[in-house]
């Protein structure tokens, strides 16, 4: 007996008879989806360090500022 029932109307899409999940059998769009994901968090991990940068940069300049011209508060 086929561990698999193929998804009506999806041809990359079958349903585990033991667990009821769908899985998809398609490797290549697996694959595209992971690096996809990947590029999507380390784009995410720029973003965050570039922000963590500039506030940085920030509290540096206003450090100057007030070691210039004394605190302003």
């Amino acid at each position: 007996m086929n561990k698999h029932i193929k998804v009506e109307g999806y041809s990359d899409l079958v349903r585990d008879r033991n667990s009821g999940a769908i899985l998809n059998i398609n490797s290549n769009a697996m694959t595209a989806a992971r690096e996809r994901k990947k590029l999507f968090n380390d784009r995410q991990e720029e973003i965050e360090n570039i922000k963590k940068d500039v506030s940085d940069i920030k509290n540096i300049l206003l450090k100057l500022v007030e070691d210039k011209h004394g605190n302003n508060d």
